[in-house]
């Protein structure tokens, strides 16, 4: 249930829809401590919200598993309006770091990422959140946050067990989701995620002309339809090599095959009407 604040009361018989007036609008934005940042929502005062899904990506959980612990223990949300305009209920810091310290206290915070960070430190550092550093995204970048493209997969094969699937997007435009873009090379997708907390890693890629950029797509098969983030294939160029460089084979292999032929005209040559028997190979879903 959510409570009412001195900053933003709500009132329980209103309708979110005739008063979205009193709901204050966020912006994205990070909350940075040190090496380590995280999403987050500023409220028009200043003061920093997450959401379920801000609060349980950091900690390897679910948003249901937030959302249940918050309202166990009768901890405060509030409702805001995120950039495109919907409702959502979110936790300040404080509260955050709450449920952060509930995960490292009851060893429900993996090895691996309990290893990783400094949580003690950065739990601390969430409880005072004026002490940390806010990155705020542009207005640009808070206008297209939310935007999804839709895209139609094809998987093409680069050689034999080498199946990279690629999104086309409007106006034959090619993109990449961590899944596949990593996957084919033996990466695991969270390898990205970790990304801005790792300043080494990152300042390679930035060197090299790593852009970062993400869209989010829409993808729709005959199984499933889900959205997704994208890279550009110049990004995933970038990451391929960097991965090559340091001995991985299958990115080395990547880089072969796209140097015998690259990637837009692979998709070109897969989707010619006359190719029926190699457009399905191409076509054929990844298990």
């Amino acid at each position: 249930m959510i409570q009412p604040t001195e900053l933003f009361p709500q009132n329980s018989e209103s309708s979110l829809l005739e008063t979205p007036e009193k709901i204050p609008l966020a912006k994205s934005t990070r909350w940075h401590y040190k090496h380590y940042s995280c999403a987050a929502y500023q409220l028009p005062n200043g003061e920093l919200v997450m959401s379920d899904r801000q609060a349980s990506r950091p900690v390897k959980q679910s948003k249901r598993d937030v959302k249940e612990f918050m309202e166990s223990h009768s901890l405060e949300s509030i409702l805001v309006q995120i950039p495109n305009r919907k409702v959502i209920s979110a936790y300040s810091l404080s509260t955050v770091a709450i449920y952060w310290r509930y995960l490292l206290d009851s060893r429900l915070i993996s090895e691996q990422l309990a290893d990783q960070y400094e949580w003690k430190d950065i739990i601390e550092s969430l409880q005072h959140p004026g002490e940390a550093t806010l990155l705020s995204t542009s207005q640009e970048e808070q206008e297209t946050e939310f935007t999804v493209t839709p895209a139609n997969p094809i998987v093409l094969e680069l050689q034999r067990k080498l199946l990279l699937e690629v999104l086309i997007l409007p106006k034959r435009e090619y993109r990449i989701s961590p899944e596949s873009g990593l996957g084919v090379i033996g990466v695991l997708e969270n390898w990205l995620q970790e990304l801005p907390n790792s300043p080494r890693k990152l300042k390679t890629l930035l060197q090299r002309g790593f852009s970062g950029e993400s869209k989010l797509c829409q993808v729709n098969t005959t199984k499933e339809s889900k959205i997704v983030e994208s890279l550009s294939l110049n990004d995933w160029l970038t990451i391929w090599e960097v991965f090559a460089f340091r001995g991985n084979s299958k990115a080395a292999a990547v880089l072969k095959a796209c140097a015998k032929q690259n990637i837009p005209l692979r998709v070109e040559a897969a989707l010619k009407p006359y190719s029926i028997q190699e457009r399905f190979l191409y076509s054929k879903t990844l298990a």
